[in-house]
């Protein structure tokens, strides 16, 4: 069916990461700039959610995809994808995995 859904902790993830920027790095329109990307990768994961890097490593079926500093974590699913976490590229994985 094409189609993504966001897990909470992913929803929060992106919440999080709009704040940061927006806030923090007094950047709302690159804020919305990433946040628009993210949601486009999101699209396209759904309908193609092979593209990404299997990571047997993190859990059954879990595959990975880059976008710009950020890696988003998905599962595919029967639908399209399950979006699980969407973290920086420089976080510690197995904690993040962890909490």
């Amino acid at each position: 069916m094409n189609r993504y859904v966001t897990a909470p902790e992913a929803r929060e993830d992106l919440k999080s990461i709009s704040q940061y920027l927006a806030k923090e790095r007094r950047s709302p329109a690159g804020a919305n700039r990433l946040r628009q990307r993210l949601l486009d990768s999101f699209r396209q994961l759904a309908s193609q959610p092979g593209m990404g890097e299997a990571r047997p490593d993190l859990g059954v079926g879990i595959r990975q995809w880059p976008v710009g500093s950020y890696v988003v974590y998905y599962k595919p699913t029967t639908e399209g994808v399950l979006i699980i976490r969407i973290i920086h590229g420089a976080r510690t994985l197995p904690d993040v995995f962890r909490e």
